[in-house]
């Protein structure tokens, strides 16, 4: 199930539509909501060989619908935060497409996580 686009940032893409790199900038910051999650440009490339735009989702844990059990101590907290990291991994590899442009256009990724279960960035749970 493909999320319907929030209509500010459906007018707010709209309104950059044939205009450079340098214009999506003024995405950067902006949060939109989706129900139940937000999303947040937390950084926005500035050309095609940029460093690529950053984004970060956030949903409250009673939406995901998680168990205060699985997050109650550090090791439980890492294991989920790995475990989620590792399916978003997964599912934006099933679900690649290809895509038009230079440089780093159109790429998606998150951290990629190893073989041993670390404290990252990518993915972050926290309590009510």
């Amino acid at each position: 199930m493909i999320p319907i686009i929030p209509s500010d940032l459906k007018q707010e893409i709209i309104s950059l539509d044939g205009k450079g790199y340098k214009a999506y900038k003024s995405l950067q910051g902006k949060s939109f909501g989706y129900d139940p999650f937000t999303v947040r440009f937390e950084h926005v490339q500035g050309d095609s060989f940029a460093q690529p735009t950053r984004l970060s989702i956030s949903i409250g844990v009673d939406e995901a619908g998680f168990l205060p059990s699985l997050f109650n101590n550090p090791t439980r907290k890492l294991a989920l935060e790995d475990h989620l990291l590792r399916r978003v991994n997964y599912f934006i590899s099933a679900n690649k497409t290809r895509v038009k442009g230079s440089g780093k256009s159109g790429k998606v990724q998150v951290q990629i996580p190893g073989q041993k279960i670390l404290k990252r960035s990518g993915m972050l749970v926290k309590g009510s």
